[in-house]
Formats: structure tokens, C-alpha cells, sequence
């Protein structure tokens, strides 16, 4: 039986054992833990995984703030209902709508678990996806941006039995941008057969695309695939065989890329466990010439860690105009963590931009930013120029979260299949009402038009292409789209890449 401790910090910096309330009353077969704010009311919230061989629910706590910070733990919801033989899981914000999704992984052959996250503190399990199609022993799974469409991809690492299954594929994911997946099954991180545990997404060469390390068990060699997007303009992998971090064998059941001489590049700390008597492997990353950029957010009005805040960069890396994501999470691959945001940036000289959506909602905007630099960001110390700032709203109406968010000019992006040149802005009007829908750029000045009619009760919608009252692309960055409908006013972000 496991269970679960919380320990409080005292003023002496030594821990206090809290042994009672929500956290701590639970007993059992305890896999994984993630810290989460899954109501983004800027306090972390706890989530569980639980997999004995019989199957168990996971366990939700919601944390309640101040004076206290007492937790109730969540019941009834489809994320702590089905009693699954789960061993961790992994959040992000797949469908880009402001709130963490979360991914849970299970092993025995059984079939991995999604969450979507409504944004009122309430989730939908999803049945019907690439991602949950597959039956396997998974051991972990982490979310990257791995071909920098704005939208998390996801490996899935499995392990399997030696006694009875044998070594097998991991699955790779990428997201369509459309709320779908498709799974990936050409290449080597998708074919090649181990005893796979953990993930990273690393950009372990500073090139511009983040590239995929696995960390493998039962004596087999570890593996690092190099994204090939930069060189061939397309997200494929090439298995890097002649490294030192691929050819030491062993039981590697975690890993962890960090700076830890802060001269620009990631390097590596494997934990291995062989015959349960094995030394750890430390790898310092040699490379020189490239530039790159590591970022330390903090929250103010989100949480103070800054979890589940998204981290874009946009650069001009060989010649090309390249934004790059990453996504701040309290719990990456299988036990692991890393809350500083690394960017390999090329050759570049300066970033053009670098912008932080937090989960508060509030959008901060720096540029220039130099390279080669570790930049702390503090949420709303470089805000955008329009306020949000909203009265009670009247009953009935409501103005959604456009979707997709972000999303890209067809200007821009001519040729790339499946991509998203446009957003759909909908709401709902309790009564017939004359609308008004106007797009506003970060300095407050209006840009298009959308609606100025009356328009009948129930939900409405319009979508816009990127482009200002007279059909010109409009540059990329963040945009506001305000409504007014008889007494109802509000204004809500969006984001346009280039």
C-alpha cells in the first residue's frame, strides 16, 4: 500500500508532515503525481495516478486558496471515475483553448486514457482518438511542439514484459490542429522495438526544432533522434547512433537535460538501475556556435511556478522566420521536471519576439529580445495595450474562446497541409440582439469588422482570415476581438503566428 504525504515548509526551512485532510487520506497503489492548475484560479491542484494489476481510480484535489489552502478532492469527474492500471500522466494544452488537458498513460495492454478539460473545472473523456486507439504496456508520455505548427505533439513510451511480450514500439502523435491526431508509424522513434521509460523533448543541438531522447531499460542502449525539420523542412528523425548518450547500455529508467554551466546547451543526467546495482551516467554537451535562449517565467496572478504557461519565440533561424513553443509543466515523462523554457535558436542574431500566454489569461509581449541570454519574465510586466477588464455580464449572453488559437495566415503558409489560416469566434445571444464584432490590435486600434447587424437569438459565429478591413495579412501577435450586443460587452486574446 502507498501513501501519498504532503509536507509544509516551516519558517526554519525544515518540513512539517501534514497527516490529515484530503491529501493524505487515501491509500494505495500510487504511480504518479502531477502539480496542476486545472481550473487556472492561479493555485496549483494535485493529480494522481494509481495501477495495481486490479485497477484503481486516480485521485483529483482541488486546492482552495487561502487562509488554509486546505484541498477537496474532486469526485464524479470522468478523470477520477474510471478504475484504470494507470503509471503516470502528462498535461498540455492540446487544443490550444487556454485550459490543461490531461494524458494518462496505463500499462498490462490496456489502452491510454484523454481528458479534455472543458475550462469550467470539469473534463470529457475522449474515445474517439489517434491516441487512445492503441492497446500497449506504456510507461510514460510527454507534449512538443516537434514540427512548430503552434500545436503539442506527443510520444508515448512503452516497455513491455520480457517474460511474455518482448520489447516494443513507442507511438508517436502528431496533432492536426484540429482536435484530432494522427499517428505516426514511419521512422525510427516509431519502429525501433525497447524497453522504453522515459521521454524528453530536447533541443539537444540549439538548430530550432526540438528533438526527441528515450531512455530504455532491460540492458539496451538509450536513444536520441535529431529532428530533421531545419535541415529538410520536414519533421522527420534521424537516429543518432555514434554518441556517447546512445552506446553505454545499462537500465535507464529516467532522465534529465539541463544547463548546468549555463553555456547555452542541454546537457544530460541518466538514472540507471541495473540489477539494481548500476552507477548513474552524467553526458556534458560540447557544442559550440549556436545561439539560444532559456526563459524563467514566474507567475503573479497564476500560479507562482508558472505551470501551464506556453512560451513563444519567434527568430530568424537559417534564413526563415521559425516560431517555436514550449509549454511550462509540473511533471514531463516519467519522474521528471524541468520549469525553465530552453529555445535553441541557430544562427540567429536576435529574437524578434518572445510572448508568454499565462494561465490567468494575461498575454506578456517582449521584442527585441537578445540571444544567448537567461531571461526571467514576470507575468504582466510587458502587458498588452488592450484592457479586459469587464463589468458583471448580463444573463445568457456569452462570447467563446475563438478556435483555433493560436492560428496562422494562409499568407504565410500557402502549402502546409491541414494547417489552420482562419479562427471561428462564436457566441451566444440570449435574445435578438444588434451585434457588433470588431478586431483590435494590441495597441487598441481597430482592424476588421466582423458583424455590425442584428442577428436572432441563440449561438452566432464568424470567422476571420487574418486580414484588416481592407482583405491585407495582417503581421503576426496578439489581437483582441471585442463584442457589443444591446448590454453586453466583453473582450477576449487571440494569437496570429507568421
Amino acid at each position: 500500500m502507498t501513501l501519498l504525504a504532503l509536507v509544509e515548509r516551516s519558517s526554519s526551512q525544515d518540513f512539517t508532515a501534514i497527516t490529515t485532510g484530503a491529501l493524505v487520506d487515501d491509500a494505495g497503489a500510487a504511480r504518479g503525481v502531477s502539480w496542476i492548475d486545472f481550473n487556472n484560479d492561479g493555485l496549483l491542484d494535485l493529480f494522481v495516478t494509481r495501477g495495481p494489476r486490479q485497477g484503481q481510480t486516480a485521485l483529483l484535489f482541488r486546492n482552495d486558496g487561502g487562509p488554509n489552502f486546505a484541498f477537496t478532492k474532486i469526485t464524479g469527474s470522468p478523470l477520477v471515475s474510471d478504475v484504470a492500471r494507470s503509471d503516470g500522466s502528462s498535461w498540455g494544452d492540446y487544443d490550444n483553448d487556454g485550459d490543461p488537458d490531461a494524458y494518462v498513460v496505463t500499462w498490462y495492454g490496456d489502452r491510454n486514457l484523454f481528458y479534455e478539460n472543458n475550462g469550467n473545472g470539469t473534463f470529457t473523456k475522449i474515445t474517439a482518438s489517434a491516441i487512445v486507439n492503441d492497446n500497449d504496456f506504456s510507461e510514460t508520455s510527454a507534449w512538443g511542439d516537434y514540427d512548430n505548427d503552434g500545436h503539442l505533439d506527443l510520444y508515448v513510451t512503452n516497455s513491455g514484459d520480457p517474460n511474455a511480450t518482448g520489447p516494443q514500439r513507442n507511438f508517436l502523435y502528431r496533432n492536426n490542429g484540429n482536435k484530432s491526431f494522427a499517428k505516426i508509424t514511419g521512422g525510427a522513434p516509431a519502429t525501433d522495438l525497447f524497453y522504453s521509460r522515459r521521454v524528453n523533448w530536447v533541443d539537444y543541438d540549439d538548430d530550432g526544432d526540438i528533438d526527441l531522447f528515450v531512455a530504455n531499460e532491460e540492458n539496451q542502449n538509450n536513444n536520441l533522434y535529431k529532428n530533421l525539420l531545419k535541415e529538410g523542412g520536414n519533421a522527420t528523425f534521424d537516429k543518432i547512433t555514434n554518441s556517447a548518450v546512445v552506446t553505454d547500455g545499462g537500465s535507464s529508467w529516467t532522465a534529465s537535460w539541463g544547463d548546468y554551466d549555463n553555456d547555452g546547451d542541454l546537457d544530460l543526467f541518466v538514472a540507471r538501475t541495473l540489477n539494481e546495482n548500476q552507477k548513474n551516467a552524467f553526458y556534458t554537451n560540447n557544442l559550440s556556435g549556436k545561439s539560444w535562449l532559456q526563459v524563467r517565467a514566474a507567475g503573479v496572478q497564476s500560479n507562482k511556478s508558472a505551470i501551464g504557461a506556453k512560451i513563444r519565440l519567434k527568430a530568424n533561424i537559417g534564413g526563415k522566420a521559425i516560431w517555436q513553443r514550449r509549454d511550462i509543466a509540473g511533471q514531463e515523462g516519467y519522474c521528471g521536471q524541468n520549469l525553465l523554457a530552453h529555445f535553441g535558436l541557430g544562427e540567429a542574431t536576435v529574437i524578434d519576439t518572445v510572448l508568454v500566454q499565462w494561465p490567468s489569461g494575461i498575454v506578456d509581449v517582449l521584442a527585441p529580445v537578445n540571444v544567448n541570454q537567461i531571461l526571467t519574465i514576470t507575468e504582466g510586466m510587458n502587458p498588452t495595450a488592450v484592457e479586459q477588464k469587464e463589468t458583471a455580464l448580463p444573463s445568457g449572453y456569452r462570447l467563446q474562446q475563438n478556435y483555433p488559437n493560436p492560428f496562422r495566415s494562409a499568407a504565410i503558409f500557402p502549402a502546409l497541409s491541414g494547417e489552420n489560416h482562419s479562427t471561428r469566434i462564436e457566441y451566444v445571444l440570449p435574445r435578438a440582439s444588434h451585434v457588433r464584432l470588431i478586431i483590435y490590435n494590441a495597441a487598441g486600434q481597430e482592424i476588421r469588422t466582423l458583424v455590425d447587424q442584428m442577428q436572432s437569438t441563440g449561438t452566432q459565429g464568424k470567422t476571420w482570415d487574418g486580414k484588416n478591413n481592407v482583405h491585407e495579412h495582417v503581421p503576426s501577435g496578439v489581437y483582441f476581438y471585442r463584442i457589443v450586443a444591446g448590454p453586453f460587452r466583453q473582450t477576449r486574446k487571440m494569437l496570429l503566428l507568421q
